[in-house]
């Protein structure tokens, strides 16, 4: 299998880029980056043009990883703020023949309602923004209040199908017409919707097997 782990590192807020713990041979690293200046042992850089919405820009590459990497058979996207210390091919090779999408669970909240509210909280969404969501997810019959599991996808592998395709464009949209740039308040409705077939990995962000997540 062709595996490619990519993330980006655009803008002047962002996560620092995170040297390889483990290097897997036959897999490409590549980070998407607005400063020609940046480097990380490992990590093979794709220089991008400046903009002036950069999240926007970061979110596009990952939502829509289809396009992004179009030469690999999987992909992993990793946020900047992991450092990645397993060989993801033995997890693709395990677990995405049956499914579509891997990915962790959020350990601290089990529903987008109780997400959107913490983001509103902590003042990373605009309130109305995030209610709109949640009203127009409950109207379609998607149950945004009640309890559930809330996908994480800060590490996330997808394989490269048509039906993957779609799913990533359906996020894609959903995520540009939220009104803010939380991804997570639409991937679970995305999945629900496409009927992709997502599979959970051991463990959450914070305590998981595969990756040391390095808080700012």
């Amino acid at each position: 299998m062709q595996l490619t782990v990519f993330t980006s590192v655009i803008g002047p807020k962002t996560d620092s880029l995170k040297p390889l713990a483990y290097r897997a041979a036959g897999v490409t690293y590549r980070c998407f980056t607005d400063n020609p200046d940046l480097s990380a042992p490992g990590w093979e850089m794709a220089l991008v043009a400046p903009t002036d919405d950069p999240i926007t820009q970061s979110r596009r590459l990952k939502i829509l990883s289809h396009e992004t990497i179009q030469e690999a058979d999987a992909t992993l996207w990793l946020d900047a703020a992991f450092s990645l210390y397993i060989d993801p091919v033995q997890i693709a090779n395990r677990w995405l023949w049956r499914h579509d999408m891997l990915a962790l669970r959020h350990p601290d909240r089990h529903s987008i309602a109780a997400e959107g509210r913490e983001l509103v909280r902590l003042k990373r969404a605009p309130e109305l923004a995030i209610q709109a969501q949640i009203d127009a997810y409950n109207a379609a019959g998607f149950p945004a209040e009640t309890t559930m599991d809330l996908t994480s996808t800060g590490l996330c592998f997808r394989r490269r199908s048509n039906r993957v395709a779609r799913f990533n464009a359906l996020w894609w949209r959903l995520f540009a017409e939220s009104g803010h740039t939380r991804d997570q308040m639409s991937v679970d409705f995305a999945l629900w919707r496409s009927g992709l077939d997502l599979a959970y990995l051991s463990g959450h962000y914070r305590d998981n097997p595969y990756a040391t997540w390095h808080k700012w």
